[in-house]
């Protein structure tokens, strides 16, 4: 993986189901990946034209799955939805969890990878990482290109300067990096 996020949802998840439930990508562009249905939000464009709405809906959808949950928590990335963001950080009404990651050289590499061969999910005993024989599959290599890698860096500073701005500003930031 290239920051955990995946791992930490399972570990949350698992912690104490009838207490807390944390949903995917929810603002992802290309899809709402959320572990209950979002009444009124099937798509990603009814979700978009929203995102306020939808995130009280979501709520409420989790709270109707489960009574009595005391948390409903889901990931963010900073290439998901705008809104969606500015919404989640600057309400003041969501605690956020930072992860990052320090090898920004490794991440580019992983997430170039994941690109460029669809495999978003790369760890020991998935189908992906070992065959029916358990052979290990190829190596999926590319060649390193500074100037992606440049371009890489400069679009994660700004994006990591836009939600600490978002975090100051946030009217009772709680965040745990």
């Amino acid at each position: 993986g290239r920051a955990g996020s995946n791992l930490l949802v399972n570990m949350l998840n698992r912690h104490a189901p009838e207490r807390l439930v944390c949903h995917g990508e929810v603002f992802n562009r290309k899809q709402i990946a959320a572990r209950v249905p979002v009444p009124g939000f099937e798509t990603t464009d009814e979700r978009d034209a929203n995102p306020e709405s939808f995130l009280r809906s979501l709520e409420s959808a989790s709270l109707a799955e489960t009574p009595g949950l005391h948390a409903v928590g889901f990931k963010v990335f900073s290439p998901h939805l705008k809104e969606g963001i500015e919404h989640t950080i600057g309400s003041g009404r969501y605690r956020l969890i930072w992860l990052r990651r320090e090898n920004l050289l490794a991440q580019f590499s992983s997430l170039e990878l994941a690109t460029r061969t669809g495999e978003w999910r790369r760890w020991k005993g998935t189908k992906n990482t070992e065959t029916q024989s358990g052979d290990k599959p190829e190596q999926a290599t590319m060649a390193f290109d500074a100037g992606e890698f440049r371009a890489f860096l400069s679009e994660m500073a700004e994006r990591e300067a836009w939600i600490g701005g978002l975090i100051d500003a946030s009217p009772s930031p709680s965040v745990a990096t």
